[in-house]
């Protein structure tokens, strides 16, 4: 949930590839900025048919509030003034779901890589970490209902 810096250029819809070149950050009076990612380095994912007619349908949407979808550096989530969106506000919202439906909390994009049999290796470069301890430490903490 931290690519509020995505723009619609960053999608290919016919590859399927998402290019994460930059981050949304807070800067001085708490303002949000868009700057480089964490490593400063660029990285591209391959994303499934149903996330592209999702991306898709989502841009038909933003196109119908914002004309300038088609603008290289028209923003793929903004906030209701087409500005960059706080990073909290979609959090909030998930973990309200979560509440309502008592789903369990995890980091679902990573578990379900585990899942798929990903290498800690694969996992480190999907998520853009320059250290593999990184993803280690963070990611690959078992529940016990897991392990079962």
């Amino acid at each position: 949930m931290r690519h509020f810096a995505l723009t619609w250029a960053d999608l290919n819809f016919e590859t399927k590839e998402l290019f994460i070149t930059k981050a949304l950050s807070r800067g001085k009076n708490n303002k949000l900025y868009i700057k480089s990612t964490k490593a400063d380095t660029s990285r591209q994912l391959l994303i499934d048919e149903e996330t592209c007619c999702i991306l898709s349908e989502w841009k038909k949407i933003h196109q119908d509030k914002f004309p300038n979808v088609n603008d290289k550096s028209q923003l793929m989530f903004t906030n209701e003034q087409n500005g960059l969106l706080q990073q909290t506000i979609p959090r909030r919202r998930l973990l309200k779901i979560i509440d309502k439906y008592n789903l369990p909390y995890t980091h679902v994009h990573c578990s379900l890589l585990f899942e798929a049999d990903a290498s800690v290796k694969e996992v480190q470069e999907r998520l853009g970490h320059t250290n593999v301890q990184t993803t280690l430490n963070i990611y690959t903490n078992c529940k016990p209902e897991i392990q079962k």
